[in-house]
Parts: C-alpha cells; sequence; structure tokens
C-alpha cells in the first residue's frame, strides 16, 4: 500500500528534529513526563494520551491517527484501582476513532479504525485487527494472527514477512506527512 503525500504547516504539525517525531499541534497530552515518545513517531490530529494515569510510552515507528485515544487499563475490577503503564510496540499503527485501554499493544501491530481495546487486554507481536473491531476486557490475542468482529474473534493468521511489512507501513506513513516551514 502507498500512501499519498499529505502536506501539513507548521502551525499544524511540530517536528522536533532530535527525536525525529511529528506531532500534531491540536494532540492532546496530560502530563508529558510521564509519556515517552521514541524515533520517527507520528501523532496525528486530536490523538489523547493520559499520561496522568500512569505512563505511556511507544517504541520506533509507532503512527497514532486521528481522534485515537491512549487510556492506560485498569488493574482490576476490584478497588482498590490502579492504572497500569502502557507501552506501544515499534512499528505499530493505530488506526483513525479507536480508543486503547490495553496492558501491551506488542511489535508490529496493526489496529483498524474504530476499535476498542478494553481495560486489561494483551496484544502480542505480529497481530492485525480489522476495523470496526471490539476486544473485550481481559482477552489476550496471540502472535501471529488476526482478529475482528464484535466482539473479537480469531480470523486468520500472519507469516512472518507481515513484519517486514509494517515497518515499511509505518515508515512509509511517516515519510509521506511533509511538514512545510
Amino acid at each position: 500500500m502507498e500512501f499519498q503525500e499529505r502536506q501539513k504547516t507548521s502551525q499544524q504539525y511540530r517536528f522536533i528534529d532530535k527525536e525525529n517525531v511529528k506531532l500534531s499541534k491540536l494532540l492532546k497530552y496530560v502530563r508529558m513526563k510521564q509519556i515517552k515518545v521514541k524515533d520517527r513517531n507520528l501523532f496525528e490530529d486530536n490523538v489523547i494520551l493520559r499520561g496522568d494515569l500512569a505512563p505511556v510510552a511507544s517504541e520506533k515507528g509507532v503512527i497514532l491517527c486521528e481522534n485515537v485515544i491512549i487510556h492506560p487499563s485498569l488493574n482490576n475490577v476490584n478497588a482498590p484501582y490502579e492504572f497500569k503503564p502502557i507501552n506501544i510496540g515499534k512499528f505499530s499503527f493505530i488506526g483513525k476513532n479507536s480508543i486503547i485501554s490495553s496492558l501491551k499493544i506488542g511489535e508490529y501491530v496493526y489496529i483498524g479504525e474504530n476499535c476498542i481495546l478494553s481495560d486489561r487486554t494483551q496484544v502480542e507481536n505480529n497481530v492485525k485487527i480489522l476495523d470496526n473491531t471490539y476486544v473485550p476486557s481481559d482477552m489476550t490475542l496471540i502472535e501471529n494472527s488476526i482478529y475482528g468482529g464484535y466482539p473479537a474473534k480469531l480470523v486468520g493468521y500472519l507469516d512472518n514477512q507481515n513484519t517486514q511489512f509494517m515497518e515499511y507501513f509505518c515508515n512509509d506513513y511517516f515519510d509521506k506527512l511533509i511538514i512545510e516551514k
């Protein structure tokens, strides 16, 4: 899949050269000290990062599309309630309007548009979640698999070549967003 170049201005996006990161100026975050962003991350308009609840970290090559909410997961269903840190693995893509409250998003993960991953869900490496999928609380999505539906069900498997595709996919998406000065 090839992406078209998207032009943005420095009034719309900021490029942090030191970390090679592109952030929308409409990005909403709370408690930046608890949010760790790595190389080649791109966070689009109206992304919400809830660093006030627990640490949020993203590894190299993470793409968060418009209106994504990253909300750390509750530790359990009974008091005392505590939010757990969330880490998003390298070369992972989260599509528009998705809400993520997982304990873990592995490496080379594709999450489609309009998905909901509820509290304490875990996504292992090399997983594809189809558009409009709801992953209920406490579910673990196994490595090298494809999930879809409401609630999520295993619908297929991925081979290890998908990791190369996800690296290319995330890099291409990042590179095609051009910030003009």
